[in-house]
């Protein structure tokens, strides 16, 4: 009921919500409707865009490059051949921007200094992928590392880097719809242009499942995909160079 009860107030078309302990979901509630038009009941198996979590895997590739020796969250981004998604050269501000900076939010101004969220300034790290993978087909470098380094050796089945197309192993059908409150009229409008979402960012585009989420969460918690040190690397706050605790740590919000 209490569930419910929030989610009526925040006015959540559908969630799933779950609890897990030592690897395996001991409590599993699901509140709403996939689609409100349709009226599809939320199940545990459905498909959502998780929007920002995906910050959170382009960072643990990040970190398993660095664990592996391959690169280093020290290294600049501009050591890497540039790849614009959106975004220009110029608009690091300064050549002395780092791969850390970027998953810290801190690559703003003076690099290290100030905390200043923004998810689009994850795509400077992309060049990053595309020599990690030697794909440099259009926009495919991010969506093979992640599969390649964690949705495979995860078994993460339900789990897309884009949304799912119509020849996935999973139909699209079982992607919830998604909605923006409408509040001069006071009603949920359907997101039309979640369809659209078909490129993994590392800032955002993954779709998966809670039960995916747990085999993730759960893999990080065993450090199976990190060694203890590197996951606590990635989840420790972010110190700026005066010394002060951001928030957030590499692609991890440590509030």
């Amino acid at each position: 009921k209490t569930l419910a009860s929030h989610a009526a107030t925040l006015r959540i078309p559908g969630l799933v919500a779950a609890v897990v302990e030592d690897g395996q979901v001991t409590f599993l509630q699901t509140e709403g409707f996939a689609d409100l038009d349709l009226k599809i009941p939320i199940s545990r198996n459905h498909i959502f865009p998780v929007a920002s979590l995906t910050k959170t895997f382009a960072a643990v590739t990040l970190m398993k490059y660095e664990q592996e020796g391959k690169n280093s969250m020290e290294d600049y981004v501009l050591d890497y051949a540039f790849l614009p998604i959106g975004l220009t050269p110029d608009r690091l501000q300064t050549p002395n921007v780092k791969i850390k900076h970027i998953l810290s939010h801190t690559s703003e101004g003076v690099p290290g200094s100030n905390y200043i969220y923004n998810g689009n300034r994850y795509s400077f790290v992309y060049g990053v992928f595309e020599k990690m993978s030697g794909n440099t087909k259009h926009y495919e470098a991010f969506a093979d590392e992640v599969s390649r380094q964690i949705l495979r050796p995860l078994a993460m089945k339900n789990t897309f880097p884009g949304y799912p197309s119509s020849n996935s192993v999973i139909a699209p059908a079982s992607v919830v719809t998604t909605y923006f409150w409408d509040r001069e009229h006071q009603k949920f409008n359907a997101d039309k242009g979640l369809q659209n979402a078909t490129t993994l960012f590392p800032a955002t585009n993954l779709f998966t499942t809670i039960d995916d989420l747990v085999k993730y969460s759960s893999a990080l918690d065993r450090n199976t995909i990190l060694t203890a040190d590197h996951y606590t690397k990635l989840t420790t706050p972010f110190v700026t160079n005066s010394g002060r605790e951001n928030p957030y740590g590499l692609g991890w919000s440590t509030q």
